[in-house]
């Protein structure tokens, strides 16, 4: 027998004629379950309760409390689901009664405990389709008046009967845990949370996925310990380890922008950079690093973007097919292996779960075991993708030890669960747009994509990139909340990048003269960074069809160096030009915003400026032929003067 200790409560319905409620009172009765059998393992063991009743209201209570279990097991899942939210005001008609002592009348604000102990074997628990009627069943205690019959108060949980010698081990049962910060978590709380995280799940079958960020601290940008530590230990021991994109990127604003697989294919090296610096080359190189993990509804051309990223498999989020009851793994035609969570079992984990809310999960899974055994189906395949932000509790913890050991589930590992796909149809909704705006993701995106180009040029790229693009494609993360917020980070992280100096930039100054059809346009080019940069490509491009650009040119300069670069250029005609200066990588990648020059062309002054020279040289040259001929006519008379 395995039993669970809690509270819980159900929906309560009205109490008869009551007064107002007054001095705090709630003016119904409450009637609250402290604990209940969860699964019941043979016909002979007992099945037990207590019950608290708190007579709220003004007047005194003179019921009696009766506990009803359906002899039959659920038919549907709809109908396991629909239990919590059962009218509590009907009784169930084909039920097992049994019925407490009425005692005393409940004075207003007295509580009393009501314990119920009753042999199975007594309960008359029949089958549907299975004669044996092992499987999860509703169960209802109700405070019911003496003089009426009329129910006071009410609750709700499940029980299940499971027999050894015929509960089969068929489902099989998958548990994924985040290390990665929640949507609006600080750094320091995630740390603290995801080591304790780590610390419950680490000797568990339950895989990782992981967000390289949390390996490194933000103000010493050294290791987290533990985590670190747990987590290179656990890779090493052979526990399932999924890696995300560093910072946990969200795919879906990327999807139709321009050069979003590159910054996601940037973000994906820099957390494996990062996984390999903390954790050891031997160590990440275990990692896998295929996954996808979805942290809100996403649409068909998100999923098909991550299939063109890397991803083999999509880990869904747990409210993306909650109402179309898709569950595990299925085959995607977009191409990557889709995983859907149990959106039930995912929510019951997530806090502190009741009575109720344990013996319901458990209902469900055993649910899933009777349904594959009544239909002679496959292993029914469960997976419980928990929140990033889990809060690990003593009740969850409990849970998860209570679902590991019932007699029906097998605890798989997830690369077992994706290995043999189910077949299903999935039902695709819009999702909803998680922000920032999209022409902030443009903007973001352009200027990551020009870091990365720079980086290029520089001696150690991977390390540039990965102190440069982080900050521009954090406003995306899953650790920002959808919506505003994002759009906030956005904005700010723009801020920051226009009032830091670009690392190279053209220096505008006045404008440029071209007094021939071919010339050279002198560049001007400042590295305002700390990092010498190697072939950096300076293109014009002109804005007409008057100037023809016959080649770039190459600068290489110093840390804070400026140089010029001279670019050949041809005129068709003359006037005023607008060019536009573009620096680039070797791969014609942008490396900054471009620039525009304006030049002047006047290709006639080398022809007229020829034809003055010519004239001046004509002029001297027939001046000095001139004196020249005076001259020797000035000699020759002296020369007849001397000889007369």
């Amino acid at each position: 027998m395995v039993a669970a200790g809690g509270l819980a409560g159900g929906s309560v319905p009205t109490w008869g004629d009551a007064p107002p409620a007054v001095d705090g009172t709630s003016g119904q009765p409450r009637l609250a379950i402290t604990s209940s059998t969860a699964v019941v393992t043979a016909a002979e063991e007992h099945f037990t309760m207590t019950a608290e009743l708190t007579n709220t209201t003004r007047q005194e209570l003179n019921v009696v409390v009766n506990l009803r279990v359906a002899r039959e097991p659920f038919g549907t899942r709809d109908e396991l689901d629909a239990w919590q939210d059962h009218d509590l005001t009907v009784s169930e008609p084909e039920s097992f009664i049994a019925q407490g002592r009425p005692g005393d009348p409940l004075q207003p604000g007295e509580t009393r405990t009501y314990s119920f102990d009753v042999p199975v074997s007594e309960m008359g628990l029949g089958g549907r389709e299975n004669e044996n009627g092992w499987g999860p069943r509703g169960l209802q205690i109700s405070a019911e008046k003496k003089s009426s019959g009329e129910v006071a108060a009410s609750a709700t949980t499940y029980v299940i009967l499971a027999p050894p010698a015929v509960v089969p081990r068929n489902v099989d049962l998958t548990v994924v845990a985040h290390l990665a910060s929640g949507p609006g978590e600080t750094r320091a709380n995630a740390n603290t949370r995801l080591a304790q995280v780590a610390e419950v799940t680490e000797d568990q079958e339950i895989a990782w996925v992981f967000d390289p960020l949390a390996l490194v601290d933000q103000d010493s940008n050294a290791a987290t310990e533990p985590l670190a530590q747990r987590l290179g230990q656990a890779v090493t021991n052979g526990k399932e380890v999924y890696g995300l994109t560093y910072n946990d990127i969200d795919e879906t604003p990327l999807v139709h922008t321009a050069g979003g697989i590159e910054a996601l294919t940037a973000a994906k090296a820099i957390g494996q950079a990062t996984a390999t610096e903390v954790l050891g080359s031997d160590v990440a190189a275990q990692v896998d690093w295929t996954l996808a993990s979805a942290a809100h509804q996403i649409d068909r051309p998100t999923v098909s973007f991550m299939s063109r990223t890397g991803a083999r498999a999509v880990l869904f989020a747990n409210d993306q097919f909650a109402n179309a009851g898709v569950a595990g793994a299925f085959a995607l035609t977009e191409g990557p292996l889709g995983v859907a969570s149990d959106a039930g079992l995912a929510a019951v984990l997530s806090g502190r779960p009741t009575v109720a809310d344990r013996n319901r999960a458990l209902a469900q899974s055993a649910f899933a075991a009777w349904r594959s055994q009544v239909e002679a189906a496959p292993p029914q395949a469960l997976v419980v993708n928990l929140p990033r932000d889990w809060q690990p509790t003593s009740q969850a913890v409990e849970l998860l030890d209570q679902l590991k050991t019932s007699p029906w589930v097998r605890w798989t590992s997830l690369s077992a669960a994706m290995e043999a796909p189910v077949a299903q149809s999935v039902v695709w909704g819009e999702a909803p747009w998680p922000g920032p705006a999209s022409a902030s993701v443009t903007e973001l995106v352009d200027r990551g994509g020009q870091a990365v180009a720079f980086g290029s040029l520089t001696p150690d790229p991977p390390a540039y990139t990965a102190r440069s693009l982080p900050p521009l494609l954090a406003p995306l993360s899953n650790s920002i909340p959808t919506g505003g917020a994002r759009d906030a980070a956005a904005q700010s992280a723009l801020r920051n990048a226009a009032d830091q100096v670009p690392p190279v930039s053209v220096v505008v100054g006045s404008e440029v003269n071209l007094i021939s059809d071919d010339g050279k346009v002198p560049v001007v080019v400042e590295n305002a960074s700390n990092e010498p940069v190697t072939g950096l490509v300076v293109k014009l491009e002109a804005q007409t069809n008057a100037i023809r650009v016959e080649e770039p040119s190459t600068l290489n300069l110093g840390p804070g160096q400026s140089a010029t670069a001279r670019v050949p250029v041809h005129a068709l005609a003359n006037g005023m030009f607008e060019v536009r200066v573009e620096l680039l990588n070797a791969d014609g990648q942008p490396v900054t915003q471009s620039a525009t020059l304006t030049m002047r062309v006047r290709a006639e002054w080398e022809n007229i400026g020829t034809a003055i020279v010519g004239a001046v040289v004509a002029v001297v040259l027939v001046f000095g032929l001139v004196s020249a001929a005076r001259k020797r006519r000035a000699a020759k008379r002296e020369q007849l003067r001397g000889e007369g």
